[in-house]
C-alpha cells in the first residue's frame, strides 16, 4: 500500500496543475479576443517549447558537468 503522504501530493499537484490549466485557457481566451487571431496559440506553444528545450539543456549540461566518468 502506498502512504499516506504520496496521495496527499499527488493531490495537492493534481489541483495546482487544474488551477494553472484553467487560468491559462482564461488568459488565451481574452488574448484571442484582444488581438483577433487564433495564432497567438501557436506562438505561446512555440515558446513553451523552446524554453523547455534550453532548460532541459542546460540541466543535461550540468549533470554531465557533475558525473565523473561523462564521455562527451
Amino acid at each position: 500500500m502506498l502512504n499516506f503522504e504520496y496521495h496527499v501530493a499527488a493531490l495537492f499537484f493534481v489541483s495546482i496543475a487544474t488551477g494553472a490549466a484553467l487560468v491559462g485557457q482564461h488568459l488565451v481566451k481574452k488574448a484571442i479576443a484582444i488581438l483577433g487571431r487564433a495564432s497567438v496559440i501557436i506562438f505561446i506553444l512555440t515558446l513553451t517549447l523552446s524554453v523547455s528545450a534550453v532548460l532541459l539543456g542546460k540541466c543535461k549540461m550540468v549533470l554531465f558537468a557533475e558525473c565523473d566518468s561523462a564521455v562527451l
